[in-house]
């Protein structure tokens, strides 16, 4: 297993009295950020991409060996960002069913935990599962903790942003969220390696929805450059693109103010979902 830092920023403030603590559980990567609320200050940021799926051992050697990650703080999250998952409409859905349901989809696997979270205003459920040694422990270290997947959050929030469909970037795949007037369509994981790749999931999904792509507005996040043939290739197909931004709310240090926002604009829309 190697770690490899895309980002760390530490918390520089020596007073970590109010601080939150934010870690989105990938299935390649793991991000922290360190915050306040009252006024919302980003006070620290680390993200790490993975060569291999995160798992309990794979977090034991990223706590030893960053010795400076803040401990102690005052409140933490744990948010699952994990592709095997389904959304299930409460129509459809009979308790004992997730598990059943998540082996349908992709395949069976006894050394993992199921979890059911309903979704208030769309009558349906999110089912989604995680290694069992590694929730086991999360759930030891953080006894007490908020433990939720980001698509429930996600959900509630992007509904009602100027856009129809919704990519975060990460290591090997994007997550996408196809929204029609409001009303979520689909939302995904999958896999890339190319721009062509990617450009080809975006299509595929709008014109499954009967969307044509110079009508799609995307909004993008996460680890994806402005300048870059990913981009291009993007925008050749779908003329009203833009980059997700933090917005007002936040105040960032010093040291973070050099990145674009979309690189953890996902991670601060999930912070003030949860806090």
């Amino acid at each position: 297993m190697k770690l490899k830092a895309a980002f760390y920023i530490p918390v520089t403030n020596s007073q970590t009295e109010g601080l939150c603590q934010l870690i989105e559980v990938a299935d390649h990567a793991v991000s922290f950020i360190w915050y306040r609320k009252d006024p919302w200050e980003l006070a620290g940021l680390a993200v790490y991409h993975l060569n291999e799926p995160l798992s309990a051992s794979a977090w034991e050697k990223l706590v030893r060996v960053e010795t400076e990650l803040p401990s102690n703080p005052a409140r933490t999250q744990i948010i699952y960002n994990v592709k095997e998952s389904t959304l299930v409409p409460d129509e459809f859905y009979q308790d004992g069913q997730a598990s059943d349901i998540l082996t349908l989809l992709f395949g069976p696997n006894i050394a993992c935990t199921t979890h059911t979270i309903s979704l208030s205003g769309i009558d349906a459920r999110l089912i989604y599962r995680t290694p069992k040694a590694l929730d086991n422990a999360l759930r030891l270290i953080y006894p007490g903790s908020l433990f939720t997947h980001a698509s429930i959050q996600e959900v509630s929030v992007w509904k009602d942003f100027p856009a129809d469909l919704q990519v975060v970037f990460y290591p090997q795949s994007i997550k996408l969220a196809l929204f029609i007037h409001g009303k979520l369509q689909v939302i995904r994981y999958l896999p890339y390696q190319t721009a062509t790749d990617a450009a080809y999931h975006l299509l595929h999904t709008a014109r499954q929805h009967g969307k044509d792509a110079a009508d799609i507005r995307v909004r993008l996040s996460g680890m994806i450059e402005k300048q870059s043939p990913l981009f291009n290739e993007l925008y050749s197909y779908f003329p009203n693109i833009l980059f997700d931004d933090i917005g007002p709310l936040w105040t960032l240090p010093e040291g973070m103010s050099a990145y674009p926002e979309h690189y953890f604009s996902h991670l601060t829309t999930l912070a003030t979902c949860v806090s």
